[in-house]
């Protein structure tokens, strides 16, 4: 809920408009119901969140927070397949900067690359431990469930359907 108040003071640079928005946040049954029942949503959406504040720092102050945005992004997919879809809502968020904004795409590009590089790097890893500890890895257990519960044919409705199929 903090981190909430702290994204949306920072985007929207009123401490109002954060006071709401984690006020929302605290009393959604969904947020309530997810972050009592031990499921990953909840660290997902903490690590998303996380990720979101400080890509937003990294636009402000320096590019280390980026690489730090890339590393809360990389452990947030590794909990949950469907932060994937977050890379490419940064990407789009950094084309309408600089599209409605006075952004150089240098600095753009650079900061997104920092992000991407840092944010697979930390899956590649997380992968990686995950291998050696159980001997098969992440992408082939991704890999295994798409081909079972989608019956050898990806689409977009059993990418968003995937865990309720597994439940």
């Amino acid at each position: 809920v903090w981190l909430t108040f702290l994204v949306a003071k920072r985007f929207y640079g009123s401490k109002l408009i954060g006071f709401c928005s984690a006020v929302f946040l605290a009393v959604s049954s969904y947020h309530v119901f997810y972050s009592r029942v031990v499921i990953p949503d909840a660290c997902v959406t903490f690590f998303v969140m996380l990720s979101v504040y400080c890509y937003l720092l990294g636009m402000e102050k320096n590019r280390s927070f980026a690489a730090l945005s890339g590393l809360f992004c990389g452990i947030a997919f590794c909990m949950h397949y469907r932060v994937a879809i977050f890379l490419l809502y940064i990407f789009i968020f950094e084309v309408m900067k600089k599209y409605f904004g006075n952004v150089r795409v240098e600095k753009s590009i650079w900061r997104y690359a920092v992000f991407l590089v840092s944010a697979i790097g930390t899956i590649l890893l997380l992968s990686m431990a995950v291998y050696q500890r159980t001997g098969v890895s992440y992408f082939a257990m991704l890999e295994y469930f798409f081909t079972r519960f989608s019956l050898y044919n990806f689409d977009l409705f059993s990418f968003l359907s995937l865990p309720y199929y597994i439940w």
